[in-house]
């Protein structure tokens, strides 16, 4: 059951983010600009997490959701900050 809890979570938040990531940039470094914030994302938050959270466990427990809340809430600032494309003219 977490498995497939953890299947519907997780498509939930890569669904969008195809879509959210190509709308940052302009047509013209679309793909440049989405394969390196995707590549960065995850190269310098996701790779380094599971040492984090290693190191974090080893000092106090407790330490690691705080790490965890701490990117949640940078997370929905960056997303409340984005803003819609919807009806915006995309150059060509």
């Amino acid at each position: 059951m977490a498995l497939v809890m953890f299947g519907i979570f997780h498509g939930m938040g890569y669904s969008p983010l195809a879509a959210m990531i190509s709308e940052i940039f302009p047509t013209n470094v679309r793909y440049t600009g989405s394969s390196s914030a995707y590549q960065f994302g995850n190269s310098f938050l996701g790779g380094p997490a599971s040492y984090v959270s290693a190191d974090l466990g080893t000092i106090n427990y407790l330490l690691y959701p705080v790490y965890t809340a701490i990117l949640i809430i940078a997370t929905i600032a960056f997303l409340l900050k984005s803003k819609e494309s919807k009806g915006i003219e995309m150059e060509v």
